[in-house]
C-alpha cells in the first residue's frame, strides 16, 4: 500500500501520511536500537567491563543506520548528503542530550521518579523521539514533500 506524498489541499497536512511517516520513523529508531544492542553485546563479550565505552562505540553505527533508512524510506530525500548527514548528527546529539537531561531532571526533583526510574527513562525517550522527528522533518529533510 502506498500513501500519496501530496496533501489533499495546498497548505494542509495529510494526517494519514504524517501518521505513516512517524510510524516508520519509529521503526527506523528500533533498527538503530537493535544496531546498538548488537554492538554493546559484542563489546561486552569481547571486552568485559567496558560498557560505558561500548555505548560510545555503538552510537555512530546506529546513527548511520538510522540516517540512511530515514533518508531513503521515511523522508525520501535527494538533497546533499554531507549537509543532511551533518544536520542529522547534530539533531540526534541534541535529542540524546534532551533525553538525558529530562531523565536526570525527573530523578532530581521527584521521589516518584526515584522509585520508578523507568518512567523517567520513558519521559526522556519520548522527548528525544519528538525532538528527533521534528528536527529531522523541518531541518534535515527539507524537501517540500516532507512538510
Amino acid at each position: 500500500m502506498t500513501v500519496s506524498t501530496e496533501s489533499a489541499a495546498p497548505g494542509r497536512v495529510d494526517s494519514a501520511l504524517e501518521i505513516r511517516r512517524f510510524f516508520f520513523f519509529c521503526v527506523v529508531g528500533a533498527c538503530g536500537f537493535l544496531t546498538e544492542l548488537v554492538i554493546i553485546w559484542a563489546v561486552k563479550q569481547l571486552v568485559p567491563g567496558m560498557l560505558f565505552y561500548a555505548r560510545l562505540v555503538s552510537f555512530p553505527p546506529a546513527l548511520g543506520v538510522t540516517y540512511v533508512l530515514n533518508r531513503r524510506f521515511v523522508f525520501k530525500s535527494s538533497s546533499s548528503i554531507p549537509k543532511e548527514a551533518t544536520l542529522y548528527t547534530v539533531g540526534q546529539i541534541i535529542g540524546a542530550l534532551l533525553n538525558l537531561a529530562l531523565y536526570m531532571f525527573c530523578l532530581k526533583v521527584s521521589p516518584f521518579f526515584n522509585a520508578w526510574p523507568e518512567l523517567a527513562l520513558a519521559a526522556g525517550s519520548a522527548l528525544g523521539l519528538i525532538w528527533n522527528y521534528l528536527f529531522s522533518k523541518f531541518r534535515v529533510f527539507t524537501s517540500p514533500t516532507n512538510r
